[in-house]
């Protein structure tokens, strides 16, 4: 029998604490401080810029 895949993943905005690189677009750089999208599914978590998170929302 298959796995059930979760369909609600946990998302949350985050201050980051260090600077990232955006999940959805390498070129956009989310620095020490900035808010960001932070989705943990599975055992990964990606994080998002505020601009790719409003076309994601």
């Amino acid at each position: 029998m298959p796995k059930l895949k979760r369909l609600l993943v946990s998302a949350c905005f985050e201050t980051a604490q260090r600077r990232r690189h955006c999940s959805r677009n390498q070129e956009h750089v989310i620095c020490q401080g900035d808010k960001c999208l932070a989705i943990k599914e599975n055992m990964s978590k990606n994080n998002y810029c505020i601009e790719c998170a409003a076309m994601i929302l």
